[in-house]
């Protein structure tokens, strides 16, 4: 199992922070999921997340929306 903090910005779909924790690693993957979190409380596109799943290729299967950049609007 690998644990994932991500900081994802909604308006553009883009990942723009990601952390790979081990097993052994979890406390301090909630840790970082609470300061980014704060870090983060006062832009309201930004979402942050701790995901735990076998590895990326299953945890893109079940939370792609994470990995799937929105096409800009043109104008």
């Amino acid at each position: 199992m690998t644990y994932f903090v991500l900081a994802f910005r909604r308006g553009r779909s883009e990942v723009i922070e990601r952390h790979d924790f081990t097993v052994a690693e979890r406390d301090q993957a909630w840790i970082l999921r609470d300061q980014l979190a704060l870090g983060y409380a006062r832009d309201p596109d930004v979402e942050v997340v701790l995901l735990g799943a076998e590895s990326e290729t299953e945890l893109r299967k079940t939370h792609g929306r994470y990995f799937e950049r929105v096409a800009p609007t043109l104008s």
